[in-house]
């Protein structure tokens, strides 16, 4: 039997995608999982985990906590991002094999969502980084997290408040759930070192749930909350609205801006948001989820307010 890459170490493990991926990957059973936190993490772990605690500037620590890896996962939230670095450059140092960095998003290997939303550079250096220093890194293609992005208004969709801003000319883009990104994740790592290196290193893994348009996922909200659109408080708009709404916060000192740019990408005709041809999904034995029952999940969880990003994002 052709080896696999046994030894996970997972850092975010006690965030809301961190959680899933390690569920997932204790379900299959064929991996060694080592979390590594902070001191002042209250997140409880399974027996079966072996958890590293330690300061994540202390380089030390960190190539200590990734003797003997085969792959770091990242899934540190946009506050942790800048502490990547330092576990790339210490995961050289232990001889890690990959690197999945915290991509979990948009497109990077697209240049014409690049070039739309330069968020998305911030990727591609991550690459190069991890290339220059000797690892291979695979990056994980999710789009926007449909369930993440109903609960917490991330589409301009409020459902507590029924508020919503509809983009009425969104071309079709791809979706993916957090359980369908953690379960893919977990996937890619059953398979052989083999099949790994030949399909996946330097390259990207491509998941989706649903390939949807911005008005199809309002019109799966009315249908799972029984409303109808005359229930709630609709505004009409365009791609560019929010494309240029996100430049004007830029410009004023809103890095949250980008956000919107990035979504505004995904929505917009011609710009690859729907790579639905590019699909890893049957090649990892993905099953397929019902679009009205993952929505209801989010609705039935739903909080008002929405995203906001850290104010500490900077572009390089």
């Amino acid at each position: 039997m052709a080896a696999t890459l046994k030894n996970i170490a997972l850092v975010g493990a006690g965030g809301i995608l961190g959680s899933r991926t390690l569920e997932a990957l204790l379900k299959h059973g064929k991996h060694n999982v080592n979390v590594i936190t902070r001191p002042s993490s209250k997140s409880e772990y399974p027996s079966s985990v072996n958890v590293k605690q330690g300061d994540y500037q202390d380089a030390a620590f960190l190539e200590a906590a990734l003797q003997g890896q085969d792959v770091l996962v990242s899934m540190l939230g946009f506050a942790g991002l800048p502490d990547q670095h330092a576990f790339f450059h210490a995961a050289a140092k232990a001889g890690v094999k990959y690197v999945l960095p915290a991509e979990y998003g948009a497109p990077s290997g697209n240049d014409a969502q690049v070039k739309a939303a330069p968020l998305i550079q911030l990727k591609r250096n991550d690459h190069e980084l991890i290339e220059s220093l000797g690892i291979k890194w695979i990056g994980v293609v999710t789009n926007p997290w449909i369930d993440y992005c109903i609960r917490y208004g991330v589409f301009d969709i409020n459902v507590p408040e029924k508020k919503a801003t509809v983009y009425t000319d969104g071309a079709p883009f791809s979706t993916t759930s957090m359980g369908k990104v953690a379960e893919g994740i977990a996937s890619l790592l059953c398979l052989s070192e083999t099949e790994i290196q030949k399909e996946f290193a330097n390259n990207f893994l491509y998941l989706s749930s649903f390939t949807l348009t911005h008005p199809e996922i309002f019109l799966a909200i009315l249908r799972v909350t029984g409303t109808t659109e005359a229930d709630w408080q609709v505004e009409k708009s365009t791609t560019k609205d929010l494309v240029d709404e996100g430049w004007r916060m830029v410009n004023g000192g809103e890095p949250a801006g980008h956000f919107k740019i990035v979504f505004g990408a995904a929505y917009t005709h011609g710009l690859g948001g729907d790579y639905s041809e590019l699909l890893h999904n049957e090649r990892l034995g993905l099953g397929e989820e019902d679009l009205e029952t993952v929505v209801k999940a989010a609705v039935d969880a739903a909080k008002p307010g929405g995203f906001t990003a850290g104010t500490t994002l900077k572009l390089k």
